[in-house]
């Protein structure tokens, strides 16, 4: 590639620079004519041959600029889910913490209502036992009741009487 640097920094294909010697003979100026004619078309091949790679090299250069562009932003999208993906997992260990005290209340709950309902059961036990022995206390009070209120009557007879005789045992004294 130097020479053909060299070539096209001069503009002049390889071999064609002049020695200096003449020849006068037809044979060796068709011979010349013929080779000269032969190495422009070569020159001229060489120049777009070089002018392609030229091009080529500098597509190539912007596809590999493109490409590191692209590398950059794939890399930065990576770094992006990867801080996401943290971001979740921590999100989802926030989340079991969470469902974890939940169970956990949600069973303290549960006892604490089992146990409640379990005093409930021994205060309605307890009251219906309260209730029975104030139905047989009311039940034993109204028998007395009774009895009293039959006596009543009695006693004021008893009384009345009693009252006469005071008066007439007084009258008397």
């Amino acid at each position: 590639l130097p020479a053909v640097r060299i070539m096209y920094q001069t503009k002049r294909p390889l071999g064609v620079f002049r020695t200096g010697v003449k020849n006068n003979t037809k044979k060796s100026q068709e011979s010349t004519a013929g080779t000269t004619k032969e190495e422009q078309h070569l020159a001229k091949k060489l120049k777009d041959l070089i002018a392609n790679i030229d091009i080529a090299s500098e597509d190539r250069r912007q596809e590999y600029e493109r490409l590191e562009r692209l590398f950059g932003e794939v890399l930065e999208e990576n770094e992006q889910f990867h801080k996401q993906l943290g971001e979740m997992r921590e999100r989802v260990e926030q989340l079991e913490r969470e469902e974890q005290a939940q169970k956990e209340n949600h069973f303290q709950n549960q006892q604490l209502e089992k146990q409640r309902n379990a005093d409930y059961e021994r205060l309605k036990t307890q009251n219906a036992l309260l209730n029975l022995r104030q139905k047989k206390k009311d039940d034993s009070e109204s028998d007395v009741v009774r009895l009293l209120k039959e006596q009543v009557p009695i006693f004021c007879r008893f009384f009345g009487v009693l009252e006469i005789e005071n008066s007439e045992f007084f009258a008397h004294y």
